[in-house]
């Protein structure tokens, strides 16, 4: 939970601070690079400057994760890529965490093409061969969100062990709605 209060803390100082100053700051989406398997598919955390309203969706989202009683009852039912209901901390064996929770948009991509593999670098260092949990949620128009869960593993872990970067594939179906609709990104992992 603690770590939980520091993300939200963390976010609202950066939006802080940005609105105080006139050069716009390095956020989470900023420090955020994601790598495809497919040729000519791109996929991006969604900026500010771009995608103003669904950057507004992912803070209220981040705020109703800092007031709910733990990471399970924020996320309530989640499903894998079948549609089976998912424990999340079953899955990853322990108390839960969310280190990163940021909105994700694609482009050049049609169904056809199949499940898309991402390595994507984030601020958060994660250990080689470390088991993530990576829901993708996405938001209806009424604002509930539907959180789909992936296995990511880490895979490198930079030098400063600032940043890190894991693997994960996302179905047809996600990368889809990031591409036509509102989809957030919450890699989850054990505290």
């Amino acid at each position: 939970m603690k770590k939980i209060l520091c993300i939200v803390l963390a976010l609202m100082c950066l939006s802080m601070a940005a609105l105080a100053e006139s050069t716009p700051s390095r956020t989470t989406s900023d420090m955020t690079t994601v790598e495809t398997s497919v040729p000519g598919v791109a996929l991006t955390a969604a900026t500010t400057e771009t995608y103003p309203a669904l950057v507004a969706t992912c803070d209220a989202e981040i705020a109703k994760l800092a007031a709910a009683a733990d990471v399970a009852t924020y996320f309530g039912t989640v499903t894998d890529s079948t549609g089976a209901a998912v424990d999340l901390a079953t899955l990853l064996n322990g108390t839960l965490s969310v280190d990163e929770f940021f909105p994700m948009v694609a482009s050049g991509y049609d169904t056809t093409l199949g499940n898309v593999a991402v390595t994507m670098t984030l601020s958060t260092a994660y250990e080689v061969g470390e088991e993530v949990i990576v829901l993708a949620g996405i938001v209806a128009g009424d604002g509930t969100v539907t959180w789909t869960a992936f296995t990511g593993v880490g895979v490198s872990a930079e030098a400063t062990e600032a940043q890190g970067s894991i693997e994960v594939e996302f179905t047809p179906e996600i990368v889809e709605a990031m591409q036509t609709g509102n989809v957030l990104v919450a890699v989850v992992s054990a505290a």
